[in-house]
């Protein structure tokens, strides 16, 4: 038998065994398929990541001989090393985490939502959603994890994220087709400067509009409550809300000024004459207001789906 064979064993059992305790000492072994791949996402992410985290400055004339050194400091500094799961139960303000904690956080949670949901991985703008939930839920790693996975499996975001992006250019094409019905001059003043929604629509579909050029985060917790219960239709009459919002702004702008508002279209809101004191409120209670019937959308699905690589153009 080689020397150390028949130690790799013993080692992979030790990591799982280390694997499936939690910070109490309790055995994790009855945990769920989707809680143990979340905790071993989680061990992982943090056992890579710990080696890029950056270190803290020595005191002043710390180092080899110097007046400062302290022989404890790299035992301490072991020890006060947090576990995975022990960062995933801190209930503090995520906003307090620094910024080295929130992007371990947030790469936690995607890395175990690409191991759940294959057929995604990551797309482009999930790293937003996975921010705010864990702001939602005061750093909830695991909570900010089901959720996201809820997202795709029940709310219909798979084909939203999946390779290919189905959803987001029927979002495009439904975007679209509702301007050219209710808001045709605008339509008209886009196809002559050549603007095409998904220029500026994506970013606000892909991440459910968590960016906060749209909403401020408390905003976007009563938008996604009506879109849990309404689904696509509430994304839609936001983006139509902002649209309809800006609406003399854009006419008056050509094609560079068009996208700059629709970049960061709460600040373009803001700056018009007579805006609301407070916007988000005032373009949320706008966007409930916009009635999108749910035959309407089986319509447009049905007509989207005759010829969908030609979304952007109908």
């Amino acid at each position: 038998e080689e020397p150390g064979e028949s130690s790799q064993p013993a080692a992979a059992a030790e990591r799982r065994s280390s694997l499936l305790q939690n910070d109490s000492g309790e055995s994790l072994d009855r945990l769920s398929e989707d809680e143990f791949v979340w905790h071993q996402c989680t061990f992982d992410a943090v056992q890579h990541s710990d080696s890029r985290a950056p270190s803290p400055s020595p005191p002043l004339g710390a180092g080899p001989g110097g007046s400062g050194a302290d022989p404890k400091a790299g035992a301490e500094g072991e020890d006060m090393k947090e576990s995975a799961l022990q960062a995933a139960a801190r209930r503090r303000s995520f906003t307090s985490y620094s910024w080295h904690e929130k992007t371990l956080a947030t790469r936690s949670v995607l890395r175990a939502v690409a191991m759940r949901c294959p057929i995604v991985r990551y797309c482009q703008g999930m790293n937003l959603v996975a921010a705010f939930l864990l702001w939602a839920g005061r750093g909830n790693e695991t909570a900010a994890y089901v959720l996201i996975v809820g997202l795709i499996e029940e709310h219909g975001m798979v084909d939203m994220w999946r390779p290919g992006l189905y959803k987001l250019r029927f979002c495009h094409f439904a975007l679209r087709r509702l301007v050219q019905q209710r808001l045709p001059r605008l339509c008209a003043h886009f196809k002559d400067e050549g603007v095409a929604i998904g220029m500026f629509a994506s970013r606000w579909f892909l991440t459910l509009f968590t960016s906060r050029e749209v909403l401020r985060a408390e905003i976007v917790l009563r938008l996604w409550d009506a879109f849990l219960v309404d689904g696509l239709a509430m994304l839609l009459a936001m983006g139509f809300a902002i649209l309809e919002t800006l609406e003399p702004l854009l006419l008056a702008n050509d094609f560079t000024g068009v996208l700059r508002a629709l970049r960061v279209p709460r600040e373009a809101i803001g700056a018009q004459p007579g805006a609301a004191e407070d916007i988000d409120e005032a373009l949320l209670d706008r966007a409930l207001r916009v009635r999108i019937r749910e035959d309407f959308i089986r319509e447009l699905e049905a007509e989207y789906h005759l010829k969908p690589d030609d979304d952007d153009e109908r």
